[in-house]
């Protein structure tokens, strides 16, 4: 274990109790967690889709809808499919396998080209991707929404939005992070408009990530969404709704720069009911991908996301703390690199969320306040 502790200032925390804070009680009439509703001010268009061989070679397909690609795929069962959609100025693509295709004995080469993860180098690590990474069906495409939100950046070891923790570098540089934790369930507890997102990322400006999301519909309501921003552009939340998340769901979420194709792939697991999706971004109309590129982190962060206005939306109480059983980077066990833990400032000056993480194993984050 390399970890470098948090030093917390005593007017933040004296001890990490899990008494909530005198006050938080239960939503107003007037105003509470769901008080700004979900909304979209973009969706994606699907624009074609192209076979996949197991040599590489692509053919562009003829079908514009996106039922008919998704028949096409389930009808052809030796190759797979690339699914191209655009939303505004983004161009990304859902790369799926071979309906038969069997990703375990699969030589490496394969198992990128058709969109998973790239196989852990560790055995621990390859036996577990074995088992879950690679044993996942991948769903049916789905579409996606821009969300009028954002995960903001500029975190801090005692941060006003992020808590969890982070590897730090040095001479490393991250180009995977990937995060599992159980979807909580939620109450209603604050006096404003809340959310709460969990994601793993890259960077801290810039910054890829992906994750969950708490709804503004609903207490309960979740989605799997990316992200990709940095001081001067914000292709702000992108919802995906192909997978189903549920409160209770074991999940995890992968984000991955890919050098060769200059873009970040977005991986998101639902191990409850066996599904899975990736993406993969290669434009977003902000110059070249790689100017969004920070590898001297790797992210593992629960937060309050931001509304357009950049102020903080309150922090959702879970019915319980938040727990994250396995995260990696570079498909390393996190202590394998040095890293932070990062607990969440309240404006009042106590803590709004507190980390147990410790850079080496499980850990859970720790709801005190919503603002």
């Amino acid at each position: 274990m390399k970890l470098l502790r948090l030093l917390i200032l005593p007017a933040l925390v004296a001890g990490l109790s899990r008494a909530g804070p005198a006050g938080a009680g239960l939503a107003s009439d007037d105003g509470g967690d769901l008080s700004v509703p979900d909304s979209c001010t973009a969706t994606s268009d699907f624009q074609f889709a192209e076979a996949i061989d197991i040599t590489g070679k692509r053919t562009t397909l003829p079908e514009r809808d996106l039922a008919a690609a998704i028949e096409s795929w389930h009808n052809d069962p030796t190759r797979g499919r690339s699914f191209h959609y655009r939303i505004g100025q983004i161009e990304t693509q859902v790369v799926r396998p071979p309906l038969d295709f069997d990703a375990t004995s699969a030589p490496d080469a394969l198992v990128d080209l058709f969109g998973y993860e790239p196989r852990p180098k560790d055995p621990a690590g390859d036996s577990d991707w074995a088992k879950s990474v690679a044993g996942m069906k991948p769903a049916d495409p789905g579409s996606y929404c821009v969300k009028d939100q954002s995960s903001t950046l500029l975190p801090t070891q005692t941060s006003s939005n992020w808590g969890g923790g982070k590897n730090v570098g040095g001479a490393t540089t991250f180009f995977n992070a990937h995060l599992r934790w159980t979807q909580p369930s939620y109450v209603a507890a604050c006096p404003s408009a809340s959310r709460n997102s969990i994601w793993a990322g890259l960077g801290t400006g810039p910054l890829a990530q992906s994750g969950s999301e708490v709804s503004g519909s609903s207490i309960n309501g979740a989605f799997f969404w990316w992200e990709i921003l940095s001081s001067f552009f914000d292709t702000r939340q992108v919802e995906y709704s192909g997978l189903t998340l549920s409160a209770g769901d074991y999940v995890g979420s992968t984000t991955r720069w890919d050098s060769s194709q200059q873009g970040f792939w977005f991986y998101y697991y639902n191990f409850t009911d066996g599904t899975s999706n990736n993406t993969l971004v290669t434009n977003i109309g902000a110059g070249p991908m790689v100017n969004f590129y920070m590898g001297s982190t790797a992210d593992y962060i629960s937060e309050a996301t931001s509304m357009t206005s950049g102020a903080l939306f309150q922090l959702r109480k879970p019915t319980a703390d938040i727990s994250f059983p396995y995260a990696t980077a570079n498909n390393l066990a996190i202590s394998s690199f040095d890293s932070h833990r990062i607990n969440t400032s309240s404006s009042s000056g106590g803590l709004m969320q507190g980390s147990w993480f410790d850079g080496h194993s499980a850990w859970t984050d720790v709801w005190y306040q919503c603002s």
